[in-house]
């Protein structure tokens, strides 16, 4: 997916002197797409307050950024793909989380049957053997049933995360706090490659974004937010692998965590956790088992294939776990009650939901 007209309305957009991210996103959810707005006038404005005259002037107008041409340059050099909040591909958990990202540039085969069922395995650079030992014992069965790994590329257990999945030839999602082409640490170049023949490397900053620090915890949610719950393996009680559990809470995702030695800072994070009430991991059925599967078959299919609808009320239940009336479906699915009936009845007959007292309706995984 690359549209060159779309991803430069989108950073011309970005970039667009005055304007903040909060006035990007409230135009967005009056317009929508950039290309429905940008250069159409200054009487399209008038009835968005939160604009200035002077940003009015400018979207009606907007000036190609000074960076664009080094942007499209790097585009066409690592082969880098677009997919916008407005794309049917977009990950459609992702797209529920507190202000999703706008847009994603990615590397690899982007597929979107892999984004049903996604980990998120997070934890500290500075890992221990019996960090590793624990991404050994886990990971692949887990990966095998068909999970899919999501991590962040850094050093330490985001790395033996995607270590094992290369290993096993699976499919794994990198999101990245740099541009994509952008390799950061530089150690992990060898191992960016391989996931891209494999996988995918996600990043929402524009292509030539250099490594800072800030961008690494605003990262940290797009982890938690593709994935249907979050490992965390190591980390102190301040490290970014804490912050992706917080954000894994504040979306409403499972929280799983590796008990540790009660003597090491590396263990410090996930013993808090289980003290606050994450699901201890000691063997891959502890994730398993949570989704509803009790052994683990290397054949077995995690989730059955969805239609368009199906889907799309299906991540509804998933982000009003555990359960859902069926009046406020049809309200957040945009639907009518006959369409969600007949959906609720197909997602039973495939056995992803229960229907449960109080017209109300749970999902199975």
């Amino acid at each position: 997916m690359r549209n060159i007209a779309d991803i430069k309305d989108w950073v011309s957009l970005l970039k667009a002197p005055e304007l903040k991210n909060r006035q990007i996103r409230e135009l967005i959810k009056i317009f929508g797409k950039p290309q429905s707005f940008l250069n159409q006038g200054f009487d399209i404005f008038k009835n968005c307050s939160f604009l200035t005259e002077s940003q009015k002037k400018i979207l009606a107008d907007i000036p190609v950024p000074e960076e664009w041409s080094r942007i499209e340059n790097l585009i066409d050099k690592f082969d880098i793909h677009f997919i916008s909040f407005f794309d049917d591909d977009y990950p459609p958990l992702l797209k529920n989380i507190y202000e999703p990202p706008l847009f994603l540039f990615y590397r690899g085969k982007y597929e979107r049957k892999y984004f049903k069922n996604c980990l998120g395995v997070v934890g500290t650079r500075k890992a221990t053997s019996y960090g590793k030992s624990v991404i050994d014992k886990i990971l692949p069965a887990v990966i095998k049933s068909g999970f899919t790994a999501v991590s962040g590329l850094a050093s330490g257990i985001d790395s033996f995360a995607h270590e094992t999945c290369v290993k096993n030839n699976r499919y794994n999602i990198a999101v990245m706090g740099t541009g994509c082409e952008k390799i950061y640490p530089a150690k992990n170049r060898f191992l960016a490659e391989k996931i891209i023949e494999n996988g995918i490397l996600f990043s929402e900053f524009l292509p030539g974004s250099e490594v800072e620090r800030w961008n690494f915890p605003t990262r940290n949610r797009i982890i938690s937010g593709l994935s249907r719950g979050v490992l965390v393996v190591e980390g102190g009680i301040k490290s970014g692998a804490l912050l992706t559990a917080r954000f894994a809470l504040d979306q409403n995702r499972d929280l799983f965590a590796a008990p540790g030695d009660i003597t090491r800072n590396q263990s410090a994070g996930p013993n808090y956790l289980l003290k606050q009430g994450a699901v201890p991991v000691c063997e891959p059925e502890d994730i398993l088992e949570q989704y509803g599967f009790n052994k683990i078959n290397e054949q077995q299919e995690l989730f059955p294939e969805l239609t368009g609808k199906e889907d799309h009320i299906f991540q509804i239940l998933l982000e009003n776990k555990p359960q859902i009336c069926i009046d406020e479906i049809v309200v957040k699915s945009g639907l009518n009650i006959s369409e969600v009936s007949s959906v609720l009845f197909m997602l039973e007959m495939k056995n992803v939901i229960k229907f449960v007292s109080g017209n109300k309706v749970a999902p199975l995984f």
